[in-house]
């Protein structure tokens, strides 16, 4: 390619989910609900994790009554009776009752993750390292590498492997520089207050479009109310425990802004809501919107654009049709994934997706798994 063109990586589910040949991956779809039922069975047995236990246990009775193979599925599913157009008919109680089976579908998505993201670290990512690889040579200067890098990223997933391969791959200073801030990721969530989002939009980006385990948020102050962020430390961290007082530790508090951070995930249901500044959703007010308008800039700027690992789910139709609306310098879009699959999906985005909408985008099959 050109020194002028641009490659736009979407990355979904594919990339980390799956029996890894060197280890354990993250569970597939079909198997979500099994793999929450047994973290909760084999790891959260100690006595400072039984609200989490019983917080984990719930979901997963959800997921099977509501017949839905994933929390994105179930919070959806919750998230329209609670604000859809037939919530009239609910009680205050029941709807409350729904947002905070959300929140619980939030909560169990971190700490499912971070737990695997510890198991990850111990076998090592080498898929993700190849990947890496692929973006930036051999070369483990990030300086040096971001500077040559012609690639941005985009990614629809909660975990953070890319990020623990990264790390290991570049050995930056984390301390020093935040590792979602300009001089590492630039993903735009290294700010500790306040309704900051900061890319820099010269050099490589890492989106994460619904948010991130390990990231959490909460509104203080009546007045002009502030975003706080929190981290639970590096991916893998093998110190950071998951248990009660990561995400209870506060839940007695009578002041609602003195309640515990929610995990910065928003499912995709909910991205219309956050952007509309709904109140039940503040937390991710200052994120969303503008995390999605800076992947369109960049889709915009986009002269090759790769979507690995990423089905297409339906529920991303409109958001993701918006971005591709984008595009102006950017005539094909790939899609790696697994044979099969691959064409499948090309089929259903060429006839459903882009001609209804008159997008000009050729669609173009890469049958290998990531």
């Amino acid at each position: 390619m050109g020194k002028n063109d641009k490659i736009v990586y979407i990355l979904g589910a594919g990339c980390s989910s799956g029996q890894q040949p060197d280890g354990p991956g993250f569970p597939l779809a079909r198997d979500f609900a099994s793999a929450l039922e047994a973290f909760s069975k084999e790891q959260l047995v100690s006595d400072n994790c039984q609200k989490l236990r019983t917080l984990v246990t719930e979901t997963v009775d959800l997921l099977r009554r509501e017949k839905v193979q994933t929390l994105d599925a179930l919070a959806a599913r919750l998230g329209s009776e609670s604000q859809g157009s037939q919530s009239y008919s609910l009680t205050q109680t029941q709807k409350q009752m729904l947002r905070r089976q959300v929140g619980n579908a939030r909560i169990a998505t971190a700490a499912l993750f971070m737990y695997l993201e510890k198991n990850a670290k111990q076998v090592g990512l080498p898929r993700y390292d190849y990947f890496l690889t692929e973006l930036f040579g051999n070369s483990t200067d990030w300086a040096k590498a971001s500077r040559n890098s012609n690639a941005n990223i985009l990614t629809f997933n909660y975990d953070r492997l890319f990020e623990m391969a990264f790390i290991d791959r570049f050995k930056c200073d984390t301390g020093l520089h935040p590792l979602y801030g300009k001089s590492l990721l630039n993903s735009g969530l290294d700010y500790v207050q306040g309704n900051s989002f900061d890319v820099s939009p010269d050099q490589f980006a890492f989106l994460k479009l619904h948010g991130s385990v390990g990231v959490r948020a909460r509104e203080e102050g009546d007045h002009n109310p502030q975003i706080y962020t929190y981290y639970d430390g590096l991916p893998g961290d093998e110190q950071t425990l998951i248990d009660d007082e990561r995400f209870f530790a506060y839940s007695q508090n009578v002041n609602p802004y003195e309640h515990d951070p929610e995990p910065l995930i928003v499912f995709p249901h909910e991205k219309p809501f956050v952007t509309a500044g709904t109140k039940t959703l503040l937390s991710f007010r200052s994120y969303i919107p503008n995390v999605w308008a800076e992947a369109k800039r960049l889709i915009s700027e986009a002269t090759e654009i790769w979507a690995i690992g990423y089905s297409f789910a339906p529920m991303d139709r409109a958001d993701v049709l918006d971005l591709f609306r984008s595009t102006t310098k950017c005539k094909k879009l790939i899609v790696q994934n697994t044979p099969g699959t691959a064409e499948m999906i090309c089929a259903r985005l060429q006839k459903k997706w882009f001609e209804p909408e008159n997008i000009v985008l050729s669609v173009e099959p890469y049958p290998h798994p990531f």
